[in-house]
């Protein structure tokens, strides 16, 4: 699997373009399906990240492995959860077998992702899919604390409402209410005290 060159490039521009029948062509002369970029990046991950969901579907047919990661560690499903309304594409990544739980070279998954990004529209999609919703990162970061600290309150909410920790203390005894206290988030605050209440 080399880097682009020849119909590597062209492969990425048709994609960018949103060309699919180029995409389909490009493919059916032999170009790599999962050539990569200078940033690791494949032609799947660029899709993705331009939500262009049928030539993700093109790529998928020519048998693209969706798990490689960029040079970053990120994988398809972690672009797609940090772009916009992304919602369809991860329903479309988890439906052929992507692991929910991948995690970026920083421990993130892509509820993290998500959290930190603030798009509760993702956010949801992936609890359709029974994702670790309390991992945490090396740092002992979780989408929960995550989207507190970013001030994401309707992230905070949906979060809660599907069963993350509202309690669960980091090494250094810290708990998701410290953070909103820390951010002075009242909202936040009031939701994390509500969920405390009802443990």
């Amino acid at each position: 699997m080399g880097q682009t060159s020849g119909h590597g490039n062209s492969l990425f521009q048709a994609v960018e373009r949103g060309d699919v029948s180029q995409v389909q062509a490009l493919l059916q002369r032999g170009s790599d399906v999962n050539v990569r970029n200078d940033l690791g990046e494949t032609a799947v991950i660029l899709a993705v990240q331009l939500q262009r969901l049928p030539c993700l579907q093109i790529l998928v047919e020519h048998n693209a492995d969706l798990s490689l990661r960029d040079h970053e560690g990120q994988d398809a499903l972690i672009h797609a959860a940090s772009t916009g309304d992304n919602a369809e594409i991860i329903r479309y990544l988890l439906n052929h077998g992507v692991d929910v739980n991948a995690q970026d070279n920083l421990g993130r998954n892509a509820l993290i992702h998500a959290a930190v990004s603030g798009h509760v529209e993702n956010v949801n999609e992936l609890l359709q899919f029974s994702p670790d919703i309390d991992a945490m990162t090396p740092e002992h970061e979780s989408a929960l604390t995550f989207a507190i600290v970013w001030g994401h309150n309707d992230v905070v909410r949906t979060l809660l409402a599907a069963g993350a920790a509202p309690n669960r203390a980091d090494p250094h005894g810290w708990t998701p209410l410290h953070y909103a206290r820390q951010e002075q988030n009242q909202a936040i605050i009031e939701l994390l005290e509500q969920a405390v209440s009802q443990t």
